[in-house]
C-alpha cells in the first residue's frame, strides 16, 4: 500500500480541462489533470466521474483550472465530506463569501451551492459513483449529497475556496440548471433505494 506523509499526498486535486494544466501552482500537489473536451452537461458528468474513477489517493477535491488552490485543505476526520467558506470572485474585482451552513438534504440536492466544493472521501465517493444514472446531471450535487448523507460531514470554515466566475463558464450553460434539476429528481426518487445498497457495502 502507498505511504502518504502529509496532506497534500492524501488529496487529489482532480482538474478537468480541455487542455492539460501546466505551471508552479502544481508543483506542490498532488493532482490528476482529466483531458476532454466536453461540451454540455452530459458528456461533464461522464468525464466527472471517469476522473474520479482514475484518483489514487485516500481523498479528492475538484479544483476548476483557472481557479486559484484553495486554502487549508485537509481531508475530513470522521465523515465522507469536508467542505468550507467559498469565495465568489467577479471579473469586475468584487468578492462575494459565503459562509458553509449545515448539511441539509433536501437543501443539498436541490442547489449546486449548498456544498459546492469539498474534499471527499474516494473509496466512498466510487461506491456511490457506481449507482448513479449517465445523462443530463450535476455530478458534485449527486455525490456530495450522497456521501454527506451515508457517512457524514464536516465543515471547516478555513477551508476557503475561492471560486473565479466568468459568464460563458459552465455552470451558465443552458443545460446546467435542468442538469440540477434532474439530480434532484433522482435523488428525491432512489434515495431510499440507494442509501440501501450503500449500507450493505460498508
Amino acid at each position: 500500500s502507498m505511504m502518504f506523509t502529509h496532506a497534500n499526498d492524501l488529496i487529489t486535486y482532480v482538474i478537468l480541462s480541455p487542455e492539460p494544466v501546466s505551471g508552479d501552482n502544481y508543483r506542490s500537489i498532488h493532482y490528476l489533470n482529466h483531458v476532454s473536451k466536453f461540451s454540455d452537461h452530459i458528456q461533464f458528468h461522464i468525464e466527472r466521474m471517469s476522473a474520479v474513477r482514475k484518483v489514487s489517493t485516500p481523498y479528492f477535491t475538484f479544483l476548476d483550472s483557472d481557479d486559484p488552490i484553495p486554502q487549508g485543505v485537509r481531508a475530513p476526520k470522521n465523515a465522507g465530506i469536508l467542505y468550507g467558506t467559498e469565495v465568489f470572485c467577479k471579473s469586475d474585482g468584487t468578492q462575494t463569501t459565503k459562509e458553509p451552513r449545515p448539511f441539509n438534504w433536501m437543501a443539498s440536492i436541490q442547489s449546486q451551492f449548498h456544498i459546492h466544493k469539498a474534499v471527499c472521501n474516494t473509496q466512498y465517493a466510487k461506491c456511490i459513483i457506481d449507482l448513479l444514472p449517465h445523462g443530463l446531471y450535476n455530478t458534485e450535487v449527486m455525490v456530495f449529497s450522497l456521501l454527506a448523507l451515508w457517512k457524514g460531514h464536516e465543515i471547516d470554515k478555513d477551508f476557503i475556496y475561492e471560486w473565479n466566475i466568468h459568464d460563458g463558464g459552465i455552470h451558465h450553460w443552458r443545460d446546467a440548471k435542468q442538469a440540477v434539476r434532474n439530480s434532484t429528481r433522482w435523488l428525491f426518487d432512489n434515495k431510499r433505494i440507494v442509501m440501501e445498497k450503500l449500507n450493505q457495502i460498508a
